[in-house]
């Protein structure tokens, strides 16, 4: 009987060829990657969160260096 690895993380099953998984089996497995899935998107967003207020003032910054670029050239006519 050839096994199979189906990951390399530690405590996942080994595949068997030929052996079919029950239902029960099946749910089990699926409620387990759906919690690991919930607690690895909250993270994900509570990351997002955090970065929101910096990208904001990084969003103000390039506004403001682009009204730079465009105000400089028509200050410089007027001045010079």
């Amino acid at each position: 009987m050839i096994r199979l690895k189906t990951s390399f993380r530690h405590g996942i099953g080994l595949v068997k060829r030929g052996n079919v998984m029950k239902a029960i089996e099946v749910l089990k497995e699926l409620e387990k990657h759906e919690a690991e899935c919930l607690l690895r998107y909250k993270n994900i967003e509570e990351k997002l969160s955090d970065q929101k207020n910096t990208l904001k003032l990084l969003d103000a910054k390039v506004w403001g260096i682009a009204v730079l670029v465009l105000v400089v050239p028509f200050a410089a006519r007027l001045l010079g």
